[in-house]
């Protein structure tokens, strides 16, 4: 795969991820990693379209960005096989990709949920992650409402 193919890819990714977001959410703002807020606090949400890149890799990578914004709640969003473009553009699909954050910013984030949903636990080797789907986490920070607003 070429570089710019990657990096189309990646940016694929991406949008539909925020789409998606932005739909779940009801929330037509959200087109932007800067504009995500879960009870005040920013939320970070880094994309990797590639699902061979390491958890920790990933996570690290996510954790400098949302330094930028001043998050203390990273997660990723990687996909969890190849993909084209008929299939990304399903809500369901892109619901189903795996999401995930350290048991470290995990234990700070459940502490702003109004329920405590049971994760995965994943031990990369070097670092222990929680893993859940982008569609779960999207419920999380929709409080446990409908997603999209009711429709």
């Amino acid at each position: 795969m070429s570089e710019t193919s990657l990096n189309t890819g990646e940016m694929l990714f991406q949008l539909r991820v925020w789409d998606y977001l932005a739909w779940a959410l009801d929330d037509k703002r959200l087109d932007h990693v800067e504009n995500l807020y879960y009870k005040g606090q920013p939320i970070s949400v880094s994309t990797f379209a590639n699902p061979n890149v390491p958890m920790v890799k990933c996570f690290n990578k996510a954790e400098l960005l949302a330094g930028d914004i001043d998050s203390e709640y990273p997660f990723v969003i990687q996909a969890d096989g190849m993909f084209d473009a008929d299939v990304m553009g399903e809500r369901e699909w892109i619901a189903s990709q795996p999401a995930y954050t350290s048991l470290s910013v995990w234990d700070k984030f459940e502490t702003l949920l109004p329920a405590k949903p049971s994760m995965e636990c994943v031990d990369s080797g070097t670092r222990m992650f929680i893993r859940f789907t982008l569609g779960e986490l999207a419920g999380m920070l929709n409080s446990g409402l409908p997603l999209g607003g009711g429709r």
